[in-house]
């Protein structure tokens, strides 16, 4: 992956599409959002997202946490 900013990591539209490619590479093309990413405020040397999934397996089809690390 090509070096993002602090100012990138922090905007949730650069990380969500990030994300979902990922994913989609790794899991397959059925991986979409149940719901979108969402910052979670307070850390200090993360940047932390709450998210869900849909067309994943159950075990990641319920609340999912990203957090990451400068």
């Amino acid at each position: 992956m090509a070096h993002v900013s602090d100012h990138e990591l922090s905007d949730e539209s650069i990380v969500s599409e990030l994300l979902i490619n990922w994913l989609k590479a790794d899991l397959g093309d059925d991986i979409k959002y149940a719901e979108p990413l969402k910052t979670i405020t307070g850390g200090f040397e993360t940047f932390t997202f709450g998210f869900r999934l849909s067309g994943a397996s159950e075990e990641l089809s319920g609340s999912l946490i990203l957090r990451l690390f400068r």
